[in-house]
C-alpha cells in the first residue's frame, strides 16, 4: 500500500573496505557494515502501527531488519546473489574490488536471521543449502514470453547490449569493444545506465542511453550480446533477450543458471564473444537458428519453474 524511501546516514554504506581493517583482505565487509540505524527505528515504528505478518529482504546485508520483528512475523530473505568472498571472485576475470564482500562465516548470519531463503538459481541454492539449516528456495526472475519474429540482415549487422552500470557490465563491454575495433560490418548499439560508463568510442559504437520501451529494443538489432566474464547470481538481460525469443550470444558465466547447450551461449569471455558475432555476419540462418534456440531455451526454462515453488506458495 505504502512506499517509503531512507536516506543512509551510515558512512560506511557503499563501501567494501571499512577503515581500521585489514587493507589487503578484500572480502572484509561484516554482514551489518551497509544497514542504517534510521531505517532500522522506522521499520519498527512501521511495525508497531501494523503488525507486519511478512517481513521480506533482498541481499543479506540488509538481513539485521529481521530483528525487528518476532516469531509471529514470517521472514524471507531473497539473496539475489553469493557476497561469500565475493571480490576474491572478481580478480580472476581483472575485476578489481568495488562491492560488498564477507566471508562465509559472516553471511551465515544472515542466513540464521531468516525462516526461509530465496536463492535465483541452481547454483547458488547449493551454496546456501551447504551453510545453513534454513529451507532454501530456488524461484528465479521469469518474465513473460514476447517472442519476436526474426528478420534477414539489411546491410551492417546490428548488435544490441543493454546493461545497467557495474563494474563487471563494464570491464566485459568495453573488452568487446576492443574485439571489434575496425569490423565495420557490426555496429554495437549500447543501451542503459551503463552508457555514461562507457570510455572507449568508435565509428562502430553507438551509446543510446536510457531505454523508455524495452520490446521496442528488443525489435530494433540483429542480435544481442551478453559478454559478461563474472559467474554470479541471474543476468536479467540473458533472460530478458531469451524471453523475446532474440538471437544472443552470451558468456557460460552470463547463461548460469539457465540449461543451455549452443556453443554460442557459452562462450569463455568477451573475446570469444566477439569471434562469435563475426560468424553471424550476412548469415541468415545462423540467426534463424539462434532465434529458434532462444526460444527452445527459454520454454524449458519457464516449465522447469512453474511448476516448483512460488513466492506465493512460500508464503
Amino acid at each position: 500500500d505504502y512506499k517509503y524511501k531512507i536516506s543512509s546516514s551510515n558512512p560506511n554504506f557503499g563501501r567494501w573496505q571499512i577503515a581500521g581493517r585489514d587493507k589487503f583482505n578484500v572480502d572484509s565487509n561484516l554482514i551489518d557494515d551497509w544497514m542504517d540505524e534510521n531505517l532500522l527505528s522506522f521499520t519498527k515504528i512501521l511495525h508497531w502501527i501494523y503488525k507486519f505478518e511478512l517481513c521480506m529482504c533482498q541481499y543479506v546485508f540488509t538481513s539485521k531488519i529481521f530483528s525487528m520483528f518476532d516469531e509471529n512475523t514470517l521472514k524471507i530473505l531473497s539473496t539475489l546473489d553469493i557476497f561469500s568472498n565475493r571480490n576474491s571472485r572478481l580478480q580472476p576475470v581483472g575485476i578489481a574490488p568495488y562491492y560488498f564482500s564477507c566471508s562465509v562465516e559472516e553471511e551465515k548470519r544472515a542466513f540464521e536471521r531468516a525462516d526461509k531463503i530465496i536463492a535465483i538459481q541452481r547454483e547458488d541454492a547449493k551454496f546456501f543449502k551447504a551453510n545453513t539449516d534454513k529451507p532454501v528456495h530456488t524461484i528465479p526472475y521469469l518474465t513473460k514470453k514476447k517472442y519476436l519474429a526474426q528478420k534477414n540482415i539489411n546491410g551492417k549487422l546490428s548488435v544490441g547490449y543493454l546493461a545497467s552500470t557495474n563494474e563487471p557490465n563494464i570491464h566485459a563491454i568495453e573488452r568487446f569493444i576492443s574485439c571489434i575495433k575496425g569490423v565495420d560490418t557490426v555496429h554495437l548499439h549500447i543501451a542503459g545506465s551503463i552508457s555514461d560508463s562507457i570510455k572507449q568510442r568508435q565509428d562502430n559504437v553507438s551509446v543510446i542511453g536510457s531505454v523508455v520501451d524495452i520490446e521496442k529494443f528488443y525489435t530494433e538489432h540483429d542480435l544481442y550480446i551478453n559478454p559478461d566474464e563474472f559467474d554470479s547470481g541471474l543476468k536479467i538481460k540473458t533472460v530478458e533477450a531469451l524471453a523475446y525469443g532474440r538471437p544472443i550470444i552470451c558468456t557460460a558465466a552470463s547463461s548460469s543458471g539457465i540449461d543451455v547447450s549452443a556453443p554460442y551461449h557459452l562462450a569463455k569471455d568477451a573475446a570469444q564473444c566477439a569471434d562469435l558475432v563475426r560468424a553471424c555476419i550476412d548469415n541468415n540462418t545462423l540467426l534463424q537458428e539462434m532465434h529458434d534456440e532462444s526460444m527452445r531455451v527459454y520454454d524449458s526454462f519457464v516449465d522447469k519453474y512453474k511448476e516448483q515453488c512460488t513466492l506465493k506458495e512460500l508464503i
